[in-house]
């Protein structure tokens, strides 16, 4: 799965992730103070199809793959704005956790049939 990394991508105004994403999951979010000139970009996951794109074409080193068992851990500790945070970090954690939870159990090992 695929997070960002907020801070080195709040500074920067070219978003080359935008453009290579073949799903377009990737979305840019206008910073509360300064919405032309401040942005990032965030990734709804459950558009992601994990092709890795995306981290590859950022200069910034701003977009990391996490294994999917892991990724709500990242998207919980991703940081960026304030604002943003308190509209919809909760929701954010919540969708990374549900898929977290479903790579889990598809990873674990199955349980043979009784006969």
């Amino acid at each position: 799965m695929t997070y960002v990394i907020c801070q080195p991508c709040i500074t920067v105004k070219d978003k080359s992730c935008v453009d290579v994403c073949p799903v377009d999951c990737i979305y840019k979010v206008p910073g509360e103070e300064l919405p032309s000139l401040q942005t990032f970009v965030d990734i709804d996951l459950e558009r992601c199809i994990g092709c890795a794109l995306c981290e590859r074409w950022c200069p910034w080193d701003a977009i990391d793959m996490v294994p999917s068992v892991e990724i709500a851990t990242h998207v919980a500790n991703k940081g960026g704005p304030a604002e943003y945070l308190e509209k919809n970090g909760e929701r954010l954690v919540a969708v990374a956790q549900g898929l977290a939870d479903l790579a889990a159990e598809q990873q674990a090992p199955k349980k043979p049939a009784a006969t």
